[in-house]
């Protein structure tokens, strides 16, 4: 059992990667002073942190400063890049959100120029990732929800693909 503390406060795992390499790759939610961020941490098969990863097997990611972010799910690219998708809540609603990280733990800036994206289906102000996935030719699929409201029943199905640099409604 491996059993580490991300960020000293409160941290929850929400999805998990078993690269060809035998590494493992957890993704979640960890608390940081005063606001929830993305957090990954990759471990060696033996279950120690991975310190080519990050310099120290951990990775965090704000994505708007001060508001909290949840990560749902995490896949793994071809070319060993992670793909992580979640929440933001936002004082205007919640946002889908979006990282890719290098295989070594650094952000790629050649997703969205900043290593992150976020974005709102229209006219819904709420709107939740639930799941990701990649298409033969490459681009991410993420699936979820969206409202108008925050309590409202009519939750509609939500498809996007991000493909290049922008999220494409489907």
């Amino acid at each position: 059992m491996t059993n580490i503390s991300l960020s000293n406060e409160q941290d929850d795992l929400s999805a998990l990667i078993v690269e060809p390499e035998g590494r493992i790759v957890a993704g979640g939610s960890s608390l940081y002073v005063n606001a929830r961020r993305f957090t990954l941490a990759r471990y060696n098969s033996d279950g120690s942190l991975d310190n080519t990863f990050s310099s120290d097997g951990k990775a965090s990611l704000a994505f708007v400063s001060g508001e909290d972010s949840y990560l749902s799910d995490l896949i793994l690219q071809p070319d060993g890049k992670l793909v992580a998708g979640g929440v933001t809540y936002t004082t205007d609603g919640y946002i889908l959100s979006l990282a890719r990280w290098n295989p070594d733990g650094t952000l790629d800036e050649s997703f969205d120029l900043d290593g992150k994206v976020t974005t709102t289906i229209e006219p819904a102000n709420y709107s939740s990732l639930g799941s990701l996935a990649i298409q033969s030719d490459g681009k991410i699929l993420a699936g979820g929800f969206s409202s108008p409201t925050l309590f409202d029943e009519a939750h509609n199905f939500t498809l996007i693909r991000k493909g290049g640099k922008r999220f494409l409604a489907t």
